[in-house]
């Protein structure tokens, strides 16, 4: 698993659409990781998929 210096290091060298695309990437898996955190805290628990989409979507315009 690569330390957040190198992810900063690496993403600073890529040119600017590729470096906002990541930047969506990790913002997506950080969502994502949340409603799934739900998961592990409370296997029985529902991820409510649909408002999971509808954030993500909000995120990308």
């Amino acid at each position: 698993m690569s330390t957040l210096m190198e992810i900063e290091e690496a993403a600073a060298q890529l040119p600017s659409p590729d470096f906002v695309q990541l930047l969506e990437d990790l913002h997506d898996l950080a969502t994502a990781r949340v409603a799934l955190g739900e998961l592990t805290k409370d296997p029985t628990a529902t991820v409510g998929w649909d408002q999971l989409k509808r954030e993500l979507d909000v995120l990308h315009g």
